[in-house]
């Protein structure tokens, strides 16, 4: 079986139909969260997901999106207030209620393997961060799963931490902090337990002047840039 990972979209339908080959291409898809935010193609990239059968999960930005950013103590930038603000105010009904009807985690048996997604981490769903120099794997050496799928981070890595165990993050289709303006996901052969990166070019350009035009300022673009 071929499973595609993929997480933090954020409403970038530009990034997200980059991919749209391997999509249809894979057996499943499952979407470790942060469909929303930042970007402007909020209905347009939830109601792809739902054509494709998308597994997904939610993510810090969906939640801020369900419950407001009141539900957000940490202080907030323009970037993600925009993407917010903007979401909430063009969502349909029908697509708010089948985010808010995403869980926090899924786990799957395939082909004898256990996988688990979260957004965060573990320990924290929607919030947590895992970078690839983490601490926290050594704790994810107890958990019964031999693939633990983590987003939130936008950054791209395979870690192992056992024989057949990994904790991997596909990285950002929407908003890679990897390479600049590129969709990355992650497909994992069940069978044959190997991993392959998609990184794909797509024109982040269009996507940026888009949210200029309805709103975004000049820090957009640095969301688009490596960070070291």
């Amino acid at each position: 079986m071929k499973i595609l990972f993929i997480s933090d979209i954020h409403a970038n339908l530009e990034a997200l139909l980059s991919i749209e080959e391997e999509i249809k291409y894979a057996d499943e898809i499952i979407c470790v969260g942060d469909i929303v935010g930042y970007h402007c193609d909020v209905n347009e990239v939830i109601d792809f997901l739902k054509a494709n059968n998308v597994y997904c999960i939610q993510g810090n930005h969906d939640r801020y999106v369900i419950e407001g950013l009141a539900c957000q103590t940490k202080n907030i930038n323009d970037a993600v207030r925009f993407g917010i603000e903007y979401a909430q105010k063009v969502i349909s009904k029908e697509n708010l209620d089948w985010l808010a009807s995403l869980p926090l985690s899924i786990d799957f048996h395939f082909d004898n393997l256990h996988i688990c997604c979260f957004h965060g981490s573990p320990w924290n769903p929607t919030e947590g961060y895992v970078y690839a120099d983490s601490d926290l794997f050594k704790e994810m050496e107890e958990l019964y799963a031999n693939i633990i799928v983590l987003g939130h981070t936008h950054r791209a890595y395979k870690h192992k931490i056992a024989e057949n165990k990994y904790v991997v993050n596909p990285g950002s289709v929407g908003q890679s902090r990897d390479i600049e303006g590129k969709a990355c996901a992650l497909f994992f052969d069940t069978l044959k337990f190997q991993f392959e990166d998609l990184v794909k070019d797509y024109n982040y350009n269009k996507t940026i002047q888009q949210a200029i035009s309805l709103g975004a300022k000049d820090w957009i673009y640095k969301h688009f840039q490596p960070l070291i």
